[in-house]
């Protein structure tokens, strides 16, 4: 992808520790990796990027398009905090270094190692790079044929109410019920 124009947007949903939606468009940080949502800390993970963005007035600086179509880029709030930045320095992601060798996320992610902020106060067995652990994780979601690595995110990316019910229970796609009654995709595919 040539590099995109910035935008301003306001974040309307927080998908996991390192992508939400502003709008209809969805994010993934750039340069870093969340614990997915089922997997230790992944939850947190999320919660801490929900505090910090939810709701707020973002500036997005696209760097690419990833093969789930989502746009990788580095957002920065309203008030300039380097959300990406952010993440790592408490310890909620990290430095994705398949795809960035920035020294600045390393060295946040280096200070964060040392004083056990967010993931890195996990037991060592329990702290691994959500790319190994989705490697680790891929057969177990694969018996039933659905898998929360697959990103989806929206009801028509869904071929029934079986995979919303997955998705919504299993990788934690908690938008998918929008009136919180335990039902996903009420007007398409689940509907009584």
């Amino acid at each position: 992808m040539a590099q995109a124009r910035a935008w301003s947007g306001q974040v309307t949903h927080v998908i996991d520790g390192d992508s939400l939606l502003t709008g209809n468009r969805e994010i993934r940080l750039a340069g870093i990796d969340a614990p997915e949502y089922t997997q230790p800390y992944g939850r947190e993970a999320r919660q801490v990027l929900y505090d910090l963005i939810h709701g707020r007035s973002v500036q997005v600086k696209p760097v690419t398009t990833d093969r789930h179509g989502r746009i990788v880029a580095h957002v920065t709030r309203d008030d300039g905090l380097h959300v990406n930045a952010a993440m790592v320095e408490a310890g909620a992601a990290y430095v994705y270094r398949r795809y960035t060798d920035d020294p600045h996320l390393i060295a946040l992610e280096t200070v964060a190692k040392e004083k056990g902020k967010g993931l890195w106060s996990l037991p060592s067995d329990q702290r691994k790079p959500p790319e190994q652990w989705r490697r680790e994780h891929e057969n177990e979601t694969d018996r039933i044929g659905f898998n929360c690595a697959v990103r989806k995110t929206r009801c028509k990316q869904m071929t029934s109410c079986e995979e919303a019910r997955f998705y919504l229970t299993r990788c934690g796609t908690h938008w998918l019920d929008g009136n919180k009654d335990g039902v996903p995709c009420e007007r398409t595919l689940c509907k009584s």
